[in-house]
């Protein structure tokens, strides 16, 4: 079973504004996500099945792709099969930004990409959350 209240985009840009590198979570309800990292030049997406139990959270990575992008376009250049599990302590509740605004915040006890802490951005999904193409297409 799954917690639908991680269904959604998570970022930790919220969480630590002006970052020169962002790490963004999205999770479908169907049990797929993915995490993205990314700068100004390229992005990491990892392509995973996701699964909760008993306040852990189960990710397991299937699919890796490197994403160079400008203002114009994206261009996968790298994609191979990932294997990766994390299984970690999660939770959900509120949470301050860093101007001390009210957030709603995703901890993980492991660090997932390179990070522990995530803002919900929102619960509906766009086309853009998904820089590889893999599955909002």
């Amino acid at each position: 079973m799954n917690d639908a209240d991680l269904v959604g985009k998570w970022s930790d840009a919220r969480i630590y504004p002006g970052s020169m590198e962002a790490t963004d979570l999205v999770f479908l309800a169907n049990g797929q996500g993915w995490s993205v990292w990314s700068n100004a030049l390229s992005s990491e997406q990892v392509l995973f099945q996701w699964s909760t139990r008993a306040q852990r959270l189960v990710i397991s990575g299937r699919r890796y792709a490197r994403i160079d992008h400008d203002a114009k376009c994206r261009v996968v250049v790298d994609e191979q099969p990932w294997h990766e599990e994390i299984d970690t302590g999660y939770r959900i509740g509120p949470g301050r930004n860093a101007a001390g605004g009210a957030e709603t915040v995703l901890a993980v006890d492991e660090r997932i990409s390179f990070a522990d802490r995530f803002a919900l951005e929102r619960h509906e999904l766009w086309t853009e959350d998904d820089p590889a193409g893999w599955t909002l297409r």
